[in-house]
């Protein structure tokens, strides 16, 4: 990537921002699901500066009775003291109910433990929902087959690479090429599906876009096949007829560094000539020698040929307007 060595032709990325499609497909087949609720409560320690360890599988009683316990061990900070008022320890945790069901989803509420009772912790310690307990559930209801989830993640990778590579090259500059085995995806294929709706499939993806300056890749390439090749400037017409291959699949476009194709096809390469200073040098002289002299001047011009109308005229136009260059490839 922006490379200077000598028989190494540089390049330059597009890179484009996630963007996600999304697709509702039909429910097919009946399945029996268990889910416990889940929800985020707060735990408040008013008991001591000591910290609190709760075990794994701790026990939190809601207003209403149900129990939701915690899957991992937590420390509850001890109280502390700020400008001579006293602040609760607290921490944010996920609960879960104590079985599956609807029974147990729940708008925030309050939570005491149950395992401090006929201890002073227990007026002491409590919690308060940060979020409401919700998607427990238990019953049979109806998904996609996994034949119709995989086809709607298919159909939305190629909408959003039909539609990213449109964008990519909307943003190719004046000068540059993109060849499409330079274009590179990444797609979020884990979060497609849904649990809680498994029947909008929703795919995310982004781009990144390997270009090559035109003028830059045509001397490399003349350099690389052409044994009498000066370095003079030159341009491959063809550019875009060429076939570009990675070596090697691109595991991580984004972290790209360098990076090795192949190219081939039959390429017309063409001396590049600098039309408008020789329009400039042309203004005035004479069709025959001074035509020759500045001509000769230019190695990139295998042959020229001047036409100055009416025939009688012996000098090219004083106006640089009223000289038409004209290019015939040998």
């Amino acid at each position: 990537e922006n490379a200077t060595d000598k028989g190494i032709v540089s390049y330059q990325k597009i890179p484009l921002p996630f963007e996600e499609k999304s697709e509702d497909i039909p429910a097919t087949l009946e399945k029996t699901i268990t889910k416990k609720a889940s929800g985020k409560i707060k735990i408040f320690n008013e008991y001591s500066a000591a910290s609190q360890r709760l075990i794994k599988n701790t026990r939190f009683e809601s207003v209403s009775g149900k129990i939701y316990l915690i899957e991992n061990s937590i420390v509850v900070p001890g109280m502390s003291t700020l400008a001579g008022k006293t602040i609760p320890g607290s921490i944010e945790v996920m609960v879960y109910g104590d079985a599956p069901g609807e029974e147990y989803n729940s708008s925030a509420t309050d939570f005491t433990i149950p395992g401090f009772k006929g201890d002073p912790r227990y007026t002491k310690f409590y919690a308060r929902s940060q979020t409401p307990l919700e998607g427990g559930f238990s019953g049979t209801i109806k998904v996609p087959s996994p034949e119709d989830q995989k086809s709607a993640i298919d159909r939305l990778k190629e909408t959003l690479r039909s539609e990213l590579v449109k964008k990519a090259r909307a943003q190719i500059p004046e000068g540059f090429i993109l060849y499409d085995n330079a274009i590179f995806m990444v797609f979020d294929d884990l979060n497609a599906i849904n649990t809680q709706n498994p029947t909008h499939i929703t795919v995310k993806g982004l781009l990144y876009g390997v270009m090559f300056d035109k003028s830059a890749l045509s001397k490399f390439i003349a350099e690389k096949t052409i044994d009498s090749y000066d370095g003079s400037p030159v341009l491959v017409r063809n550019l875009a007829d060429l076939k570009l291959k990675p070596k090697g699949e691109i595991l991580d476009p984004a972290n790209l560094k360098d990076i090795s194709f192949t190219i081939s096809g039959d390429a017309l390469v063409v001396w590049d000539v600098d039309t408008e200073k020789l329009q400039n040098e042309l203004v005035g002289v004479s069709k025959s020698d001074g035509f020759k002299n500045i001509i000769i001047k230019y190695p990139a011009i295998w042959r020229a040929e001047a036409v100055v109308r009416p025939f009688w005229k012996m000098n090219f136009p004083q106006n640089t307007s009223k000289i038409t260059i004209e290019e015939a490839l040998k």
